[in-house]
């Protein structure tokens, strides 16, 4: 299956990455045509995308990839993932000494 996918988005010069179960598809000729192809070999196979977590971003627009925001320049993480940080750091100021808050 993965050699199939793999040879339908090289045929339109197209990189694939895939880590466990995500795959992304990156290049220039990405539209939902090739989506609609990923879609019926994994059906084939007797699988199915999420469709939550299918999308077609725009060229240069910063977007969230496994659980990082890739961007033109630089890995970054997600605004919700900043805030987590922030609200832990935060509720850990209150403990009295350096010890309690290890």
């Amino acid at each position: 299956m993965f050699s199939e996918l793999q040879d339908l988005v090289f045929a339109r010069s197209l990189k694939m990455t895939c880590y466990v179960d995500d795959m992304t598809n990156s290049g220039d000729d990405i539209d939902w045509h090739l989506l609609f192809s990923i879609r019926k070999i994994l059906k084939r196979r007797g699988l199915l995308s999420h469709p939550d977590k299918e999308r077609i971003y725009m060229v240069k627009k910063p977007r969230e990839v496994t659980g990082l925001i890739v961007s033109e320049h630089c890995l970054l993480i997600p605004n919700r993932k900043h805030r987590e940080i922030h609200e832990t750091f935060n509720s850990h100021n209150g403990y009295p000494d350096e010890a309690t808050k290890l």
